[in-house]
C-alpha cells in the first residue's frame, strides 16, 4: 500500500538522519586513520538524505489528500528536480566545499551554499503545508490539524539551530512530527474503516470483548446492529460511487445521533454496529429513536437521489446471561432481521 510505503520511507530516512547526526557529532574533531574520510562520507549521506525526507513528506501529504498513485507518478519528476540538483551538489561537496567543509583537524564547517540547501529542505515543508491548507475541505479535521502542525517542530528547531551554531535539533524535532502523524493518522487507520472513517470490525471485536469483561462488575451496555434496507438497489440503479456515498452518509448520521463516547463501527458491507453505555430499556429506546429521527430528517430534506432506511436490532447485554461475544452479536442480528421483516410488511401495506 502506497500510504504505508511512503510513511516507512519518511520514517526510515529520518532514523538514518538521526544516526548520521550522532555519528557526525561523535567524530567531529577526532584524529585517527580514516576518521576524516568516514566523517566526510557521513556528512555527504547526511546532506543527501535531508531533502529526501522532506520530499517523502510532500508525497505522503499529496497521497493523503488525493489517494491517487497516477497523480504522484505525474508529479514525481517536477517535484524531485530541486532534490536532484541539491543531491548532486551534496555529492560533489567534498571536492567543491559548497555545502560543507571538513578541515585538516577533522572539524566540520558550513559552506557558502549551506543556506541554499536549507532553502530546498524548507521549500518542501512549506509546499506540503500550502497543499494541506489549499485542500483543507478534502481532509478529515483531525488529519488536517496533524498535517498542518507537522511543520512547527522542525521550523522551531531550525530557528534555534541557526541562532546557536553547534546545536543539532532539527531531526529530533522531525521525529516528534512523525510520531504525531503516526499517532493521529497511521495508527488510527489501523482501527478505522477506510471508506466511512468510523471504527472497523477488528476494533469492534476488541471493544466488545472489553465491554463483556467489564460487565463482571454488574454494569450493562447496549448493542445496536443496523443494516441499510434495499442498499443493493442503490448500487444497482445509481452506481457504486453513489452506494459508497450512501454508506458514508449513513455512518455520519449514526455517529452524530449518538454521544461522542459511544462506539460506532462499520461491521461489514452495509451493516453498522454501535455499543452504548446504557442501563435501562428506556434509554435504549431513546437512542434508537434518535437514530430513526435523524434518518427521517435526512430523507425529508430530499437532497440526494436516494432515501435511507435502517433495520435495527438492539438490546441490553445481561451480565447474568453469560452470553459470549458471538452469542450477543447473533442475538441482536436476529432482532435486526425481525425489524427488517416488519419494515417490509409496513412498506408493502403503504
Amino acid at each position: 500500500m502506497w500510504e504505508q510505503k511512503l510513511f516507512m520511507a519518511l520514517l526510515c530516512s529520518n532514523i538514518a538522519l538521526l544516526c548520521l547526526d550522532m555519528m557526525a557529532w561523535g567524530l567531529d574533531g577526532r584524529q585517527g586513520p580514516y576518521l576524516a574520510l568516514i566523517n566526510i562520507t557521513g556528512y555527504v549521506l547526511y546532506y543527501v538524505l535531508q531533502p529526501v525526507t522532506t520530499f517523502c513528506w510532500v508525497l505522503y501529504v499529496d497521497y493523503q489528500i488525493y489517494y491517487a498513485k497516477n497523480r504522484l507518478k505525474q508529479l514525481y519528476l517536477p517535484l524531485s528536480l530541486p532534490l536532484i540538483i541539491i543531491t548532486l551538489i551534496s555529492i560533489l561537496t567534498p571536492w567543491t566545499g559548497h555545502i560543507f567543509q571538513v578541515d585538516a583537524n577533522n572539524v566540520y564547517h558550513r559552506g557558502p551554499y549551506f543556506l541554499l540547501f536549507v532553502g530546498v529542505v524548507y521549500i518542501y515543508l512549506f509546499y506540503a503545508m500550502l497543499l494541506v491548507l489549499w485542500n483543507r475541505k478534502r481532509i478529515n479535521r483531525e488529519h488536517f490539524v496533524s498535517m498542518l502542525l507537522f511543520l512547527l517542530p522542525p521550523t522551531a528547531a531550525g530557528i534555534v539551530q541557526s541562532k546557536f551554531y553547534g546545536i543539532s535539533l532539527l531531526w529530533g524535532a522531525m521525529t516528534l512530527s512523525i510520531l504525531m502523524i503516526y499517532l493521529n493518522i497511521q495508527n488510527r487507520r489501523l482501527h478505522t474503516d477506510y471508506l466511512t472513517g468510523i471504527f472497523n470490525r477488528s476494533q469492534c471485536d476488541r471493544y466488545l470483548t472489553g465491554e463483556i469483561q467489564n460487565c463482571a462488575s454488574g454494569n450493562s451496555f447496549a448493542g445496536f446492529l443496523m443494516d441499510i434496507d434495499n442498499f443493493k438497489k442503490i448500487n444497482d440503479e445509481l452506481g457504486h460511487a453513489t452506494g459508497d456515498e450512501a454508506l458514508v452518509t449513513t455512518a455520519h448520521i449514526i455517529r452524530n445521533s449518538l454521544r461522542k463516547r459511544d462506539f460506532v463501527a462499520r461491521y461489514g458491507g452495509d451493516e453498522f454496529i454501535a455499543f452504548l453505555d446504557l442501563q435501562t430499556r428506556v434509554e435504549l429506546e431513546r437512542a434508537k429513536e434518535r437514530i430513526c429521527m435523524a434518518m427521517e430528517e435526512f430523507n425529508a430534506n430530499g437532497n440526494k437521489p436516494y432515501k435511507l432506511h435502517l433495520s435495527i436490532g438492539c438490546d441490553l447485554y445481561d451480565p447474568r446471561s453469560g452470553m459470549s461475544q458471538d452469542q450477543f452479536i447473533r442475538h441482536i442480528d436476529e432482532l435486526m432481521y425481525e425489524d427488517k421483516q416488519r419494515n417490509k410488511r409496513d412498506r408493502s401495506s403503504d
